[in-house]
């Protein structure tokens, strides 16, 4: 298999192909593994960031149990009210800035 960091064309690791896929189980595997928690892919997104902006509430929630202490997101999605949910019962912050930096 591929390395935990390895990387795509456009910078996203497993981890974040399994938090944009909302695959809590293979969050906390690759998290397990030594995946950067951190790592940004294109525009600057981590695993973290696409669970919050893609409305992803498990991988959220996984990523918050490996260590993810606080998201800051543009809002605006309709799942926001689930991942402000998970990040409530979590206990972190998570931060709307209002404005969107990319396209769909």
């Amino acid at each position: 298999g591929a390395a935990v960091g390895a990387r795509d064309a456009v910078g996203a690791t497993p981890l974040h192909s399994a938090a944009a896929e909302d695959q809590a189980e293979a969050v906390r595997a690759l998290a397990r593994a030594g995946a950067p928690l951190d790592a940004a892919a294109g525009r600057g997104m981590t695993a973290l960031h696409l669970c919050a902006v893609l409305g992803k509430p498990a991988a959220l929630a996984a990523l918050i149990e490996a260590g993810a202490t606080a998201v800051i997101q543009p809002g605006g999605s309709k799942a926001d009210d689930k991942v402000i949910a998970a990040a409530d019962a979590a206990g972190i912050v998570m931060a709307m800035t209002g404005m969107r930096h990319f396209n769909h």
